[in-house]
């Protein structure tokens, strides 16, 4: 009997709503800030109070002021184009007049920043009901202006306004572009590491945002050698680097099963329609 695990990968990284507070000297306006890591979000995850929506009794945007000035003429939208963006031209004022940007979340390339929106990662609307109703106004702008977290996104209009201000439970990008090439770079790393990969299966219809890996070990022991050689591998590092960066991944869940003798790919059978 072999043992089989599955990785279940929850897609579109999320961010936690807690109180910001401002860091001394400012944000980097030059780099895109980046999430914690794998293995640091899903410890933050595991100190979340789960709760039911509040209302939206008293809600705003206007609550959440925003775009707020960051220097030298830019407001908080004016860096995030700048630091999504190629090739970004700007005037004297820090107004963005043309650039290359890819929005991420439908793969569409824009050159005009007008067809640009920047999202919030977490929406507003979305924070208001997982706590910020209970916020200051600076806390509140603090989050709307988030420049030291990976929060706010360059993306296209049309994306922006389909995810409207729906959490990962009920939306996902339309790209999947990445999600792909994800599954493909860890089919060329697990069996080189020891894995038999039974194979990598994407989200495919309504709002399903969960895809599954699969892979056969001779036994635990097996699995432990595997780990130590994925860990050590360089490729491994690039690709958990990759899903960091494209911030496509909000976290990953293990288990181990163990199959049941008989009952692999078989075939069906007085099925017509299957002719």
């Amino acid at each position: 009997m072999r043992i089989w695990l599955a990785a279940g990968i929850i897609l579109v990284l999320g961010t936690a709503c807690d109180p910001l507070t401002t860091t001394a000297g400012g944000p980097d306006q030059s780099t895109r800030p980046t999430g914690p890591g794998a293995a640091a979000a899903s410890q933050q995850l595991g100190t979340l109070t789960v709760a039911s929506w509040s209302t939206m009794t008293g809600y705003s945007r206007d609550k959440f002021k925003h775009w707020i000035s960051q220097g030298n003429g830019c407001d908080t939208r004016d860096v995030v184009l700048k630091v999504d963006g190629t090739a970004v031209q700007t005037s004297a004022d820090c107004k963005i007049i043309s650039g290359t940007w890819v929005s991420a979340y439908d793969g569409k390339t824009l050159t005009d920043p007008q067809d640009m929106d920047i999202d919030h990662m977490v929406p507003l609307a979305n924070a208001w009901r997982t706590g910020a109703s209970s916020w200051t106004d600076d806390q509140r702008s603090a989050f709307a202006n988030d420049l030291t977290r990976p929060q706010l996104l360059a993306v296209s209009l049309s994306s922006n306004r389909s995810k409207g201000d729906q959490d990962p439970s009920q939306w996902k990008p339309p790209n999947t572009s990445y999600w792909c090439e994800y599954a493909q770079r860890w089919g060329k790393l697990i069996p080189r590491a020891g894995g038999h990969l039974i194979g990598y299966f994407l989200p495919h219809e309504g709002t399903n945002n969960i895809a599954w890996g699969l892979i056969s070990f001779a036994s635990l022991a097996d699995y432990e050698r595997y780990r130590a050689r994925l860990r050590a591998d360089a490729e491994g590092a690039q690709n958990f680097g990759f899903a960091q960066a494209k911030r496509f991944v909000l976290r990953e869940e293990r288990t181990f099963l163990a199959n049941v003798e008989g009952t692999m790919a078989i075939a069906p059978t007085n099925c017509p329609c299957c002719e």
